[in-house]
Parts: structure tokens; sequence; C-alpha cells
């Protein structure tokens, strides 16, 4: 008996060991996907320094006099200091970093260059004239530019196979699955899970190969060049995963400790540390100075996006009225901020008699009863009409929403606007959701919008206001351009 138990374990670690001889050779190599990375980096801010320099080239052009010359001799000094700042601190490196902290970085450092470049050229060269002008104009730009193209590059790029730091993910069996689906689902965060260290007789999970048990694995794997891992046990206690993390630095250079849960939906919260106490600072005044210049920012951009696409919104109110009978907007009572109740406004998307076919539908296939249960929506809804379909899958049915913005009871970014009837159904977090007011687009739905069931919804926005910034709100509408444009998520 033990001869065979002996045998039988010999040949479990040969089958270990050779399932992680096989990951290995297929785990991508580090260092070109680290220059790629980088090099995506260096391209998003070239490309938003051309960008600054059209457009003042573009706006100074209206001045009485001409300042051309000076817009090109100003912008290269201030590229090449930015390009050095950002080298310095670090933005040129491939770690992981939370999207929304390095939009704010990249703005503290391009104000903080722009305005040193403009007092070193008062007080060197005062008698230039327009030169502080166009300096001012040229870093008013920059500040504003490049951490939206920052951030809109690091979306795109973000799926791409050559982008991202190569991961091992170590985690127990209970909280495996949630974590690969936090890092697949937000890319951008910059870990790539190329392996999972987890014991079992899973071969992969989430399409990512199982590596099997670490002692076995991560040698080989470090010997790759595959410097990332991240820790994912929430039955251990505070001792042993420190004890784990201390053991894995010998094979990574970078190892991230998750807090999986169910109240955790995505790897969204960045935190302060001080006296080496880290933690979560909530400033009630700070919270309200940039609760005003939320409010700003949304009438601003609102007012000036419907008059944009004014044409638009005539061609869809046309076309609403040529192919079926009813109203061009649909109306429908929800709940705003501190669950005070206003009229939401939607292009309609359905016919007239939609409630009546729900019901007929519902009750004539349960399958499609069971999910619209679960997720409070149909992805193959027979009440939808053909425009209203397009409509939907563009997400151009959301347009009238910016009414609400401009009345005040609505933001551009917040959470889900939930009916009245769904209060009881949002597990006793009604009272945190309804902090803030809704959002035309938010967290929710940039992190997979109609896919998520009804809970995961309300676990989102819980996580969205206990996290809120300035920063994530500008993150988020920079992540919603991709998502409406290929329709992810949309139903």
């Amino acid at each position: 008996m033990m001869s065979q138990l002996l045998t039988d374990s010999s040949a479990a670690r040969a089958s270990r060991s050779s399932a992680s001889g096989s990951y290995v050779e297929r785990a991508p190599a580090a260092f070109p996907v680290r220059w790629a990375t980088v090099g995506s980096f260096l391209a998003a801010d070239v490309a938003a320094i051309a960008l600054v320099c059209m457009v003042a080239l573009g706006v100074l052009a209206l001045a009485p006099e001409s300042y051309s010359g000076l817009v090109l001799q100003v912008t290269g000094p201030i590229a090449l200091l930015l390009v050095s700042a950002f080298a310095l601190s670090g933005l040129y490196q491939v770690n992981s970093v939370h999207p929304a902290l390095e939009m704010k970085r990249a703005a503290l450092l391009t104000a903080t260059v722009s305005a040193t470049f403009g007092l070193g050229l008062y007080v060197f060269a005062p008698s230039v004239p327009g030169l502080l002008v166009v300096t001012a104009t040229v870093g008013g730009l920059a500040l504003l530019v490049l951490p939206l193209v920052r951030g809109l590059f690091r979306v795109c790029c973000a799926r791409c196979s050559w982008w991202g730091v190569p991961t091992v993910v170590i985690s127990s069996a209970e909280a495996v699955d949630e974590v690969m689906e936090t890092l697949q689902r937000w890319p951008e965060l910059g870990l790539k899970p190329v392996g999972v260290v987890q014991p079992g007789p899973r071969e992969e999970i989430n399409g990512v190969p199982v590596i099997g048990h670490e002692l076995l694995a991560l040698p080989e794997v470090r010997r790759r060049g595959i410097t990332h891992a991240v820790i994912a046990s929430p039955d251990l206690t505070h001792r042993e995963l420190s004890h784990r993390v201390q053991r894995f630095r010998r094979f990574f250079t970078q190892v991230s400790v998750i807090p999986a849960g169910p109240d955790i939906p995505a790897i969204w919260t960045s935190g302060n540390s001080w006296d080496g106490l880290t933690g979560f600072d909530r400033s009630e005044q700070n919270l309200q100075f940039t609760a005003a210049g939320k409010r700003v920012l949304d009438l601003l951009i609102t007012s000036v996006v419907l008059l944009l696409l004014a044409p638009l919104w005539i061609t869809i109110a046309v076309l609403l009225k040529r192919e079926s009978d009813g109203p061009i907007l649909f109306r429908q009572e929800r709940m705003g901020q501190h669950g005070r109740l206003f009229t939401l406004y939607k292009f309609r998307t359905m016919h007239e008699d939609a409630e009546e076919r729900l019901e007929e539908v519902l009750e004539s296939d349960p399958a499609l009863k069971e999910e619209y249960e679960t997720y409070h929506k149909l992805k193959d809804d027979p009440r939808v009409t053909g425009v209203g379909e397009i409509l939907r899958a563009t997400s151009l049915d959301e347009l009238p929403q910016l009414l609400n913005v401009l009345k005040g009871d609505m933001s551009l970014v917040g959470p889900r606007a939930y009916v009245p009837g769904e209060r009881d159904k949002m597990n006793g977090h009604a009272a945190t959701i309804l902090q803030s007011h809704p959002g035309v687009t938010g967290l929710w739905q940039v992190a997979g919008r109609n896919e998520l069931t009804f809970e995961e919804r309300v676990r989102t926005d819980v996580h969205y206001n206990q996290n809120w910034s300035f920063w994530m709100d500008l993150y988020i509408l920079v992540r919603t351009v991709p998502v409406v444009v290929t329709g992810e998520g949309a139903c």
C-alpha cells in the first residue's frame, strides 16, 4: 500500500511538473511586452502634445497678431520637460497602477511643468511680446489633453496581447474565479494574467492555464522573466499572508495583494498611507468642493454636447415617429439623490403596448422569466422596435438624459438610476447608493453594463460611492467612449 502511494505521489508530481513546463513554454516573454507597453505610453504623450500644438495654433490664429512661430518654439521645450518629468516620476514604468490615479499624476505634473516654464520665461524673457500668452495657452491645453489622451490610449491598448504586465495569480479556490474575472474585466490596470497557481483538478480558469503547485512552478516562471504576482487568499490571517508575501518576493519583484470578496466587484480603490497605516480618507469638506466642481463640469459638457448633437436628435425623432406609434421620449419615474423621485427621459425604444407584451412573454417562457428576474432586463426583448435596437446598441437612447443633467436630477457620471420598485431588492444598500445623483454613465456601465446581474450592479454602485473622486469620474468618462463605440454590454 505504501509503495502504491509513493508511486501515485511521484506520478502526480511528474504530472504537475509537466503541466508547469507546458505552461512556461506558452507564457509570453515579459521583456518585449514590457517595451511595447512603454512605447504605448510614449506614443500617447507624443500624440497628446501634437494635438495640443494643433489646437493652440487654431485658437491663437484668431488673435490679431500671428503667434504660430512662438507656439512651435514653446511647445518643443514644454514637451521635452514633460517627457522628462513623466519618466522621472515613473509614468513610463510598466507597473500596475490605478488608471484614475495615473491621470491625476499626469495632470499635476503637467501643471507643475507648465507653471515652472512660464515663471522662467517671465523672469528671463519678460520683453518678448505674446510669449506668456502662448505659454499659458499651450500649458492649459496640455493640462486638459494629456491626461485624457493617456487614459484613452490605456483603454484602447489594454486588450491587446502585447500590452500590460504578464502576471501570475496565486489564489485560493474560493477567490480565484472572482479575481480572474476582475483582472480580465479591467485590463487597463496593467495586470495580464498568464498563469494561475492553485492546487486542484482544474486545468484552466477563464482561459488562463493552471500551473499547479507553487513549489514546482514558481522558480521556472520567474526564470522566464515574469516579475509580477497577485495574491488573493481571504482565508489567510494577516500574519500568514505577510509570511506568504515575503516568501514570494524571492521570485517576483512586485507582489500585489487583492482583498477578494463579494463586496469587491472591481479593483478600483485607492488608499492613503500615513505613519505606517493604510486606509481610506474621505473628507466631507473636500467632497463638497469636488461636488461643486462636478456640477460645473456637468453643465459645461452637457451644454456643448446638446448643441453639437441637435441634428442627430431631430433625425432620431423622425425615425421613431415613422416606424411606430407612440411618443418620441420615454418617461419613467426614478430615484435620485436622497431617494427624491424624478422623471427620467430616454428615446422610446419599445412598442407602445410594451408592458402587455412583457407580461405575455414572461408567462409563456420560464427561461425568459428567470432571465428577467436575474438581470431586470431581456437581451432579446420582443418589445423593442427596429430603431430601438439600434438606439440601444449605440446607447443613443440615453441621450435625452442630458436634459436630466441640466435640470440637476442626474450627473454625467454616477450610480445607476433605480426605479422605486427596486429599492427593496438593493440588499440594504439603497441609503449608500442614493447619497449621490445617478449618472448617465457610471462604473456599472463600463464594468459590464447589462452583462452584470442586478446584484452585481448594486455592489458596483456601492463601490463607486465609497471610492468616488473627480479623477475616477474623468476616467469613467474616458472609458465610456470605447464602450459606446463598440456596444460592449449593450442589449
